[in-house]
């Protein structure tokens, strides 16, 4: 067979290259790219901030080079970007949480099918509603930094965020329920405020309301443990807050029935205690104590005196509805150290990786001494 010579092989080559830019999209023509500007204002003339607007292409080659280029104005309203000249579909979608709906299912669309060119680059957007702003109060007056808030009618929510104690709305005038949620963990119940009708700009001064409940939490020896995390659940409701560093909390709620849990996230060996159902009707103190039996022990390679070193060690409450349970890793030594609520039924159990011992069920009665084995290769 004759060799083929390196001249045919780099004259295959063109003309395959040939064929291929023949049946692609790549665009013979030099890209050229347009400085676009555009100002979103309300009707009475003030700027619209953090508006985003998103240009869709509507040929595919544009989306190919460039994907979905987006602006988002500023505090006069006004944003700029650079974009490959052809035809677009631009879209407002809302701006900032509360300006036309919520995070992601926004209430009104604004879009515009225009070809931009050097020409027709600069565009104004006019957008009709009343504005609400606001800050909140907690229940002795201090106002709050932060929260979220809904704004409902029978067919749209629309949610904001308060930053530096101010909330804002942008929503077309009608009549709306108004809720608010304070800050994770601070202490304060949501609080639904009622039906609102905004037919004009408007300022509200908002202010919590809730009984005062304090308390303490203790931990083994009577000592006070900060950062837990106490709950106050009653039915279809929820408030936490956190203990400080003398181990004392704060909350506000509404009158009713609550179980208190005290959750001590920064010892995981110490099982989360829950108080049985208390009726909350004035103002008053709940302590909660964490203290309890100690079961104590150590991990060892099976049939060997060999610790075993971050095995994880838990006691999980049997029928608990909270799931709670107790869990330590162990040291050098392959010791833990556990701290339960005592005369409840409990698994213990030690597990490093995909190894897992086999199950004590007991009842935590006395402080108890435990030997678990794994059954991990020694090296």
């Amino acid at each position: 067979m004759k060799p083929v010579s390196p001249r045919t092989i780099s004259a295959l080559l063109c003309f395959l290259a040939a064929c291929w830019l023949s049946c692609s999209d790549f665009p013979y023509a030099p890209v050229h790219l347009v400085h676009v500007t555009g100002v979103a204002v309300r009707a009475n003339g003030g700027p619209v901030t953090r508006a985003i607007f998103r240009f869709h292409p509507l040929r595919y080659t544009l989306q190919s080079w460039q994907g979905f280029p987006q602006g988002e104005t500023d505090s006069t309203g006004t944003f700029q970007l650079d974009v490959i000249e052809g035809p677009y579909v631009i879209e407002m979608r809302g701006g900032p949480p509360g300006f036309y709906g919520d995070y992601f299912d926004y209430a009104f669309r604004h879009d515009v099918q225009t070809e931009i060119t050097t020409e027709n680059s600069t565009f104004r957007w006019v957008i009709p509603g009343v504005q609400i702003q606001g800050r909140l109060r907690s229940p002795i007056g201090d106002p709050l930094q932060y929260g979220d808030f809904s704004l409902r009618t029978s067919s749209d929510v629309f949610t904001t965020e308060m930053n530096d104690s101010v909330f804002t709305f942008l929503v077309p005038p009608g009549t709306y329920a108004l809720r608010a949620i304070p800050p994770s963990r601070s202490g304060f119940s949501a609080q639904d405020f009622g039906m609102f009708s905004f037919l004009a700009d408007t300022t509200l001064d908002l202010t919590l309301s809730g009984i005062e409940v304090t308390g303490l939490v203790r931990g083994p020896g009577g000592a006070p443990l900060n950062d837990a995390v106490v709950s106050a659940q009653g039915f279809q409701r929820r408030t936490d807050s956190v203990t400080d560093g003398s181990g004392l909390y704060r909350m506000y709620l509404p009158q009713g029935d609550y179980r208190f849990l005290a959750t001590p996230e920064q010892q995981p060996w110490i099982l989360p205690r829950l108080t049985a159902s208390l009726p909350i009707t004035t103002p008053g103190t709940v302590d909660l104590d964490l203290s309890g039996v100690e079961w104590i022990g150590q991990v060892v390679v099976s049939g060997t005196t060999v610790p075993v070193q971050d095995a994880v060690v838990r006691a999980v409450l049997v029928a608990d509805a909270y799931n709670r349970a107790a869990s330590d890793s162990t040291d050098a030594a392959g010791e833990f150290r556990l701290v339960l609520e005592p005369g409840r039924d409990y698994d213990l159990y030690a597990q490093k990786g995909s190894t897992r011992g086999g199950i004590v069920s007991r009842v935590a009665i006395l402080d108890t001494t435990f030997a678990l084995e794994l059954a991990i290769p020694t090296p």
